[in-house]
């Protein structure tokens, strides 16, 4: 009887080994991401637990990253493993291509992630706050719904309704 393994993979931008097209290291000005605050974590736990019904539910984002498109300001063209040359690729020595979709660990994979969060959640009818701009606020119909995002997790809170409103997120 064969026996078979389920591997888990997860395909990583090598960050730490960027170069320009004339072979340079690559130095980039400005890396950063929305940080989500304790204070702000804080606040929307206290808030849900004085509102009757408010539940709590927290949520990792699935292949978050691989969600948003590059920036065309930021052509990246990165090298694949063997493996996965197409057989067009056959006799090429060192083939690249464009990345398309923002990977993990690419200095600006976490901005382009949260801009695309941010614009579905915007588009959904939520709000923020200039002070906390990563906590995304919604009022429906006399409720209250808050969604605080910290890198690809989320913490959710709202009533029972929330869960409808993260399927159509």
């Amino acid at each position: 009887e064969k026996q078979y393994h389920k591997w888990k993979a997860r395909v990583v931008f090598g960050g730490d080994n960027i170069k320009t097209a004339d072979g340079n290291i690559a130095l980039f000005q400005d890396v950063g991401t929305t940080p989500s605050t304790m204070v702000s974590a804080r606040a929307c736990m206290a808030v849900s637990c004085m509102l009757p019904g408010m539940r709590r539910l927290q949520s990792d984002c699935i292949q978050a990253f691989t969600q948003a498109k590059m920036d065309p300001n930021y052509k990246t063209f990165v090298s694949l493993p063997k493996a996965w040359w197409p057989e067009s690729w056959k006799g090429m020595t060192d083939p690249v291509c464009p990345l398309r979709l923002a990977l993990y660990g690419h200095p600006k994979s976490g901005d382009l992630w949260y801009k695309k969060l941010e614009s579905v959640l915007l588009e959904s009818g939520f709000e923020t706050l200039p002070e906390w701009p990563s906590l995304f606020f919604k009022h429906e119909g006399g409720e209250l719904f808050m969604i605080l995002v910290y890198v690809d997790d989320l913490l959710v809170f709202g009533s029972k309704k929330i869960d409808t409103m993260i399927a159509k997120i």
